[in-house]
């Protein structure tokens, strides 16, 4: 055996391990693998991640396995320190649910509300949340400044975006769109202790500087995108009196909290 092939054949051995520490048997490995590295989209199959109340549903063909490995991995949704006492939590860009299952199990009291673009993904993610019972909530909707449709897309179900005039997509699909007073609104929500947000972009226009919205939520865990900026992201959190850092293990993370009585952050980070 060459050199080339030894090293091949022990970073699989190493991956296998690493998914046996997350999965709970053999099968849900070998499910896992066929999800991975399958090329045509195919029915969702159940994948047993240890420490959950019930298993997970993943789509072959599709980047829903990729999305498992990132909520259950590196887990990059996660806050970088213990928040107590948690009892609201929204996730904005929920993809298939996995982050808020992840939520769901690690604050069994809390009330757990899932924003999510796109229609099938959304759906996912409500079988996901489904064994958790009605403290789970799945909003189909993208957040917006303004409530109405959009229209979005992208190449993996993990990444759909709204489009803007000038972007040429092959598969376009239209989604109503929330504010996020809208959905406080709806849940009749005056704080919330936690919340996640991945969307794609969309932050660029709805985290701004003295934003309602802002004073209700005592924590975030933000992933920014292109046309968002991490200092614009960062100096509109701070003006909000959050105290802001960027998370180490993420290129586009940021983590944001509020400490009682504190006023505006002093952040210092630069492009």
């Amino acid at each position: 055996m060459t050199v080339k092939s030894t090293l091949w054949q022990n970073l699989r051995i190493g991956r296998f391990y690493e998914l046996r520490r997350l999965f709970v048997g053999l099968r849900d490995v070998v499910t896992y693998r066929r999800c991975n590295r399958a090329r045509a989209v195919g029915k969702a199959l159940p994948i047993r991640v240890k420490g959950l109340l019930a298993p997970l549903w993943c789509r072959p063909g599709t980047s829903d396995a990729q999305a498992l490995w990132d909520t259950f991995g590196p887990a990059y949704h996660r806050p970088p320190m213990p928040l107590a006492d948690v009892g609201t939590v929204i996730d904005l860009g929920a993809n298939v649910g996995y982050t808020a299952v992840d939520f769901a199990n690690r604050w069994p009291h809390a009330q757990i509300i899932a924003v999510k673009l796109d229609a099938a993904n959304a759906d996912l993610a409500r079988r996901n949340l489904d064994p958790y019972g009605p403290r789970c909530s799945v909003v189909h909707a993208g957040v917006s400044v303004h409530s109405g449709m959009v229209t979005y897309g992208g190449t993996r179900e993990y990444g759909f975006r709204v489009l803007s005039d000038r972007q040429a997509c092959q598969d376009v699909r239209e989604a109503p769109t929330i504010t996020m007073d809208a959905l406080l609104d709806r849940f009749s929500l005056h704080h919330v202790d936690f919340l996640k947000m991945d969307i794609e972009g969309a932050e660029a226009s709805v985290v701004t500087p003295g934003a309602r919205w802002l004073r209700q939520v005592g924590a975030m865990m933000m992933e920014w995108h292109p046309p968002a900026r991490c200092e614009a992201m960062a100096a509109a959190l701070s003006a909000s009196g959050f105290n802001v850092q960027r998370v180490v293990s993420h290129p586009r993370g940021l983590w944001a909290w509020k400490v009682e009585g504190c006023g505006p952050a002093e952040i210092e980070i630069r492009e």
